[in-house]
């Protein structure tokens, strides 16, 4: 029998490939779509959106189905100017859409696998590492929950082997290749890890300068050249956002109580280790195992699982001196995942730029799980060497593992017993499924370190036993076991089920796009038991409407629910509903069962509808009016104040700065409103008297408007509507929006790559001029 040709590089890539396969199987059936949290309820609607305008040859930067009108550059996530948009341009879009999620796990595997190499891991090392960090549970539950996570996740070993690469033998190109890398953690919607991979290089190449006592300010050079050339790369993305920040809710960072979301508990890290018991397994009050046990008072997990598994996490400990630095880099960001439970995050906060600019300390299990993984390449690599402390250390475990899980096995009972009597409700379901995921877990991970702990004896007594190679395929076959299941799918058919409540409001007031509005975001319980509790609960949010469901079912809303709110808006809608209403044209009410009782209901005016949800009509109002006046309140809470009062007028626009129209005005004329397209829209006003144009159309400060083809002045109108002031007459006011400062951040972007390319032929020239010579 031929012997295996361990060195052969295909094998490791064979591993990776089969690894990869088995997680995203269930995925890529055609009947089957990713749904779950955010996919369907954020991801989906957009990047539908950017495929249908697309390849109808149209703008896709205005979207109006969302928040009566939003800039999709502005927003981030959608991700727009991503390079996989491209695949809605040659692809069906449920095809396209499952593999613009699906792409990050191999995007991992390539990159931890690169990054390990060059470091200094041994190539079945980088692969033990590679397949610990594509088959991790973080990755697997934002692939299934969360895109731009996902590729935020994906890209970060990527981009750090892009950027060493460059630091080893600078030249134009790399540096070119190295931002671009960067950059595109922004441009998939996840400016945080941009910021923590820039972070994480940054103290790579300082440390190893230091420990090699030269190079140190070199370092520092190149490092800020890379993130400097990265912004720069990524400005079309960031120049719009930059523009919203002044009036975005975000301006001030993050609030005390965004910062305890999503922060793991002390607990729960004990979910690296252990699979399935420390998962947020579903989407309801009380029925988690997380926020039942492990939850605190005010949050509740995102991410479903933040499993690595016993491999991985021996290997890395047993990864020696090379592995410390890294070690203690995913020390810093696990601890750091707890929010302000030990003060850690609070001190990264206080010595990176920007780090309060994000909620959600959760994510920082991203880079703990990255660089873990990284210790571990180190590790297995390490056992080609001496396989003795790996050998102690996981035989160690087995046995701890094995007796802990014995001794629950044994008082099975009395344990479920005990946690019941610690959570948080007394339930006896969870305790109980708590403690069948804990003996399903221990019995798991004790016989994965024991075989561990029988690839590093058969090492220690066979030399040329190929144990990295064994370990490799021991963390794909672990990682693929514990993460299997997570990446949520259902059927094409329930996805895209009619929407009752929706049906039922067409079939009242007529197609809803460009005519009318809801205000709406309901909480419904689930209320299909014929799926499982997540799909159920997403059924139920779809058929509430709730925010951006609401666009799958062909009707537009005002309610915000966006990652860059407009402070503005979001305090007019709040505070003045009945004046928001009237000018951003809102037809109905919607509301849950849960939110009225019937008295209050009818007392208010709604009536029941599907699914026991209540509904109040509103008369239609047009997406386009004149104001005879417009009152200029420069300050918010006394803009507030004056749409809140029983003052407030629809045909006296509130303005934040003096326009020539002083109230009281005179009244009259007309306005018709067209929309050629998703960014354009034309009114035609006729009034003896000027007046100013109001458009029901969230404003931004892209939006331009010409009068008769002369530029005029776009002003926000009521806090949250479109302004124009028209002259006396028959006008034609044209209105077309640009995100603002794109165009400087197209600028910024072209000089960038233009410079770096003259610079990388001035170097060519420099080279063949230095051969000749010599």
């Amino acid at each position: 029998m031929p012997a295996v040709p361990w060195e052969k590089a295909w094998l490791r890539w064979a591993l990776g490939a089969t690894l990869i396969l088995f997680v995203v199987a269930p995925a890529l059936d055609p009947s089957e779509q990713l749904y779950y949290r955010d996919t369907l309820r954020c991801a989906y609607h957009f990047k539908h959106f950017i495929a249908e305008q697309l390849n109808a040859g149209r703008s896709p930067f205005w979207d109006p189905w969302t928040e009566s009108g939003t800039s999709v550059l502005v927003q981030i996530t959608p991700g727009l100017l991503h390079p996989l948009t491209l695949l809605y341009l040659v692809l069906p879009f449920e095809l396209a859409f499952k593999l613009n999620h699906l792409l990050a796990i191999p995007l991992a595997w390539v990159g931890l696998y690169l990054l390990a190499r060059k470091i200094g891991s041994s190539a079945w090392g980088a692969a033990a590492g590679a397949c610990g960090y594509a088959a991790c549970g973080y990755l697997s539950s934002v692939v299934a929950s969360n895109l731009h996570y996902a590729l935020g996740a994906g890209m970060m070993p990527l981009t750090l082997h892009a950027f060493l690469r460059f630091a080893e033998r600078p030249r134009p190109l790399r540096l070119l290749w190295a931002a671009y890398a960067l950059a595109l953690c922004f441009y998939g919607g996840e400016p945080q890890t941009m910021l923590l991979s820039g972070v994480i290089g940054a103290v790579w190449l300082a440390g190893m300068s230091l420990l090699r006592r030269e190079g140190f300010v070199r370092s520092l050079v190149q490092t800020a050249a890379w993130g400097v050339c990265a912004l720069l790369l990524a400005a079309p993305a960031i120049t719009p956002v930059v523009a919203r920040l002044e009036t975005s809710v975000r301006k001030s960072g993050v609030s005390d109580n965004e910062r305890s979301l999503f922060a793991n508990s002390p607990s729960r890290l004990l979910g690296l280790l252990l699979p399935w018991a420390f998962d947020n397994v579903q989407e309801a009050v009380n029925s988690s195992r997380y926020t039942e046990y492990f939850a605190g008072a005010n949050d509740d997990a995102f991410i479903d699982s933040i499993v690595l598994g016993a491999p991985i996490l021996l290997l890395a400990f047993a990864s020696g001196k090379r592995g410390r630095f890294l070690l203690l880099g995913a020390t810093l960001s696990t601890l750091a995942s707890l929010g302000d439970t030990l003060g850690i995050l609070h001190a990264l906060e206080l010595v990176i730029p920007g780090m309060k600019l994000f909620r959600y300390p959760e994510k920082l299990i991203a880079p703990a799980s990255m660089l873990l993984c990284l210790a571990a390449a180190f590790g297995a690599s390490q056992v080609e060497k001496s396989a003795s402390w790996l050998f102690r250390l996981s035989a160690a475990c087995a046995v701890v593992f094995a007796s802990t899980w014995l001794g629950l096995h044994l008082g099975h009972a009395s344990f479920i017993h005990w946690i019941q009597a610690h959570g948080r409700t007394g339930a006896f379901v969870p305790a109980r499924d708590l403690a069948a995921s804990l003996d399903r877990a221990l019995a798991f991970e004790a016989g994965a370190a024991a075989l561990v702990a029988a690839v590093a004896l058969r090492s220690l007594r066979r030399s040329a036993f190929p144990a990295a190679a064994a370990l490799a395929s021991l963390c794909a076959i672990a990682g693929g076991a514990q993460t299997s299941g997570l990446l949520y799918t259902a059927p094409l058919q329930v996805l895209h089920a009619p929407l009752l409540v929706a049906e039922e409001l067409k079939a009242v007031a007529g197609p809803s796009e460009g005519r009318w509005r809801i205000r709406g975001d309901s909480v419904m319980f689930s209320i299909v038991l014929a799926f499982d509790l997540r799909t159920s609960r997403m059924q139920a949010a779809a058929q509430m409407l709730e925010p951006q469901f609401h666009a799958l079912g062909g009707i537009e809303s005002i309610s915000e629910y966006t990652s860059l709110g407009d402070l503005d808006y979001d305090a007019a809608t709040i505070n003045a509903p009945s004046a928001t209403n009237q000018i951003l044209g809102v037809r109905f009410d919607v509301l849950g069962s849960y939110e009225l009782k019937p008295e209050r209901a009818e007392k208010l005016g709604y009536r029941g509808a599907a699914f026991g949800s209540w509904v109040k009509e509103y008369p239609e109002r047009p997406r386009a009016f004149l104001a005879g006046c417009a009152k200029p309140i420069p300050d918010l809470r006394d803009a507030l104040v004056w749409l809140a009062s029983s003052r407030f007028r629809i045909g006296e626009a509130v303005v934040r700065k003096e326009v020539s129209l002083p109230c009281p005005g005179q009244p009259g004329g007309e306005a018709r409103l067209t929309r050629p397209a998703a960014n354009r829209m034309l009114a035609h006003t006729n009034s003896p008297n000027p007046q100013l144009l109001v458009v029901a159309e969230h404003y931004d400060k892209g939006w331009r408007a010409t009068i008769d083809g002369k530029p005029a002045e776009v002003i926000q109108a009521d806090l949250t509507a479109v302004g124009v002031a028209v002259p006396a007459g028959a006008h034609e006011v044209a209105l077309h929006f640009v995100p603002d400062l794109l165009w400087l951040g197209l600028l910024l972007c072209g000089g960038c790559v233009l410079a770096l390319l003259l610079l990388e032929l001035l170097h060519r020239d420099h080279r063949v001029g230095a051969a000749e010579a010599k």
